[in-house]
């Protein structure tokens, strides 16, 4: 029954590796171009490479769960 209730969980769980693909590529534009603006601060410049670092650690979690 365990079983059968973890399969209809993930089943539940929306796949979105397409959408965390399409932000980090979005976050690392973001990074690109903040680099090259002289008017952003530092913090302002480092929030895309914090939300990719946060999707990739997400992402790997996700993995490791779905590994029998």
């Amino acid at each position: 029954m365990q079983d059968l209730m973890v399969k209809l969980d993930l089943q539940m769980v929306e796949d979105t590796d397409l959408l965390e693909s399409q932000i980090i590529s979005e976050m690392k534009t973001l990074r690109e171009d903040a680099s090259h603006d002289l008017l952003l601060s530092g913090s302002l410049k480092a929030f895309p490479e914090e939300i990719e670092m946060q999707l990739n650690f997400y992402r790997r979690q996700r993995q490791l769960l779905e590994k029998p």
